[in-house]
């Protein structure tokens, strides 16, 4: 029996010491590979800095990229490019696509079963992408995965192409707020290519909502025909609609908007004058002032204020009418003006933002 107890306390021991030297080779070797990926990690921040200025070969950089760890290379890359890339970076993109890395990740990662993969695919596509990668691309943007999809929105900004494009745009408007709203910043960002999508968008929309959506997209994008677009659903039966254009109207600056804002601020919706008002405020235009002092009588206390801080942010025109509100007969006007002439400029902003 002691034999017995005593082989069971040696073997307990000898598993505690097992499992103790397991712990402490565990740790040894996991601040050897920090140091080590440390290491790599300055030698391949120090090259790229050094290849975007011109002092390297894009060749020398492509083969520390492929002594160094995949995971640091992707890291790095993704900390350190521009959004978009420059001039410099441009010309370093075809050596680090002959790496082994680039074969990796985004042939090996764009095709995985798992999605951090296939994200991790995608973010680097933003980065380094060319045409000939479409249709990758395009699958990315179609991907099952929501966060792929976000991270494959940023991929236009590089490859405008117009499939891809009318993917995003479709995933958009059926996405939540967050990343509908995400991929129209980006999709604002490309621009131009974005245009005969949009349009085609446009006339295919099928809901108020969609419309809403597609027409302040057109708004940020600001085509040299915004007008005539927008002219087109002004009069729309969904308020919502008639909403975004008010919106989209007044992120064009443009002052041959100043006759449908006066005609929406006039709107049966008081979300539509509401919105009008504001954007008539962005405009600038000292002519608007008149239409907007009429509206500190509307019966709405939101179209009040809204219409109150845009004549302060059209200037010294609007002030006059607002002092002039501040002492009439029309005691909603009045209350309204009084309380906007005391707001400091810090306040107006925080308004109108």
């Amino acid at each position: 029996m002691r034999n017995f107890l005593a082989a069971v306390i040696i073997a307990q021991l000898a598993f505690l010491l097992a499992s103790f030297g397991i712990l402490i080779f565990q740790r040894w070797h996991g601040r050897r590979r920090a140091t080590r990926r440390s290491r790599e990690r300055e030698e391949f921040e120090r090259f790229l800095d050094r290849t975007c200025a011109g002092e390297l070969t894009g060749g020398a950089l492509g083969r520390v990229i492929d002594r160094c760890d995949p995971e640091t290379v992707t890291l790095v890359l993704q900390e350190r490019v521009p959004n978009g890339g420059d001039a410099e970076w441009e010309a370093v993109v075809p050596h680090v696509r002959k790496t082994r890395w680039f074969e990796g990740v985004v042939t090996h990662h764009t095709r995985s079963r798992l999605w951090w993969r296939r994200l991790v695919g995608a973010r680097t596509l933003a980065l380094v992408g060319e045409e000939s990668d479409l249709p990758v691309v395009r699958r990315l943007v179609d991907d099952r995965h929501p966060a792929v999809r976000l991270a494959a929105i940023s991929i236009i900004k590089r490859i405008p192409d117009a499939g891809a494009i009318a993917a995003v745009l479709d995933q958009a408007v059926k996405s939540r707020r967050v990343v509908r709203h995400y991929a129209f910043d980006t999709l604002a960002v490309v621009g131009e290519p974005v245009l005969p999508v949009l349009r085609q968008h446009l006339r295919d929309a099928k809901s108020p909502f969609e419309l809403g959506d597609l027409i302040r997209l057109a708004g940020a994008l600001r085509p040299p025909d915004l007008i005539e677009i927008i002219q087109r659903y002004v009069g729309h039966e969904d308020a919502a609609v008639r909403s975004a254009c008010a919106r989209a109207l007044g992120a064009s600056g443009d002052t041959a908007a100043l006759p449908l804002l006066e005609a929406l601020l006039g709107d049966g919706s008081w979300r539509v004058r509401t919105r009008a008002a504001s954007a008539l405020g962005k405009t600038g235009s000292r002519s608007a002032a008149e239409w907007l002092s009429r509206a500190l009588a509307d019966g709405d206390w939101w179209v009040r204020l809204r219409a109150a801080i845009a004549l302060r942010q059209i200037g010294a025109s609007g002030v006059e009418y607002l002092e002039v509100a501040a002492a009439g007969d029309d005691s909603y006007a009045a209350e309204m003006a009084r309380y906007t002439l005391g707001l400091t400029e810090a306040a107006v902003k925080d308004y109108s933002a």
